[in-house]
């Protein structure tokens, strides 16, 4: 009888973890379709700075800069400014 308290318990806490898990899969998910919904419209007001044939090869984020760059072979096409955001943990 004991045991099978323990393997409710722990089937309970497994569940709550990984329904934990799974929304911040989701969040983050969310969260990094949005970033990128948001460059694709800054991408597509900066025509007039960026030349037409323009290709990124790279997209590099710098966190303690709060900023992101598109380069082309290691030269930066643009910059823009990111704001960043701390979900916390369940």
């Amino acid at each position: 009888m004991n045991n099978d308290r323990r393997v409710q318990r722990i089937n309970g806490i497994y569940k709550s973890v990984a329904s934990a898990a799974a929304a911040r899969a989701r969040n983050s998910f969310l969260v990094l379709f949005l970033t990128l919904f948001a460059m694709l419209a800054q991408i597509g007001r900066a025509d007039d700075h960026l030349a037409k044939d323009a290709h990124a090869d790279k997209v590099l984020v710098l966190k303690s800069e709060r900023t992101l760059e598109l380069l082309d072979q290691g030269e930066v096409l643009m910059k823009y400014k990111v704001a960043l955001v701390h979900h916390g943990s369940a």
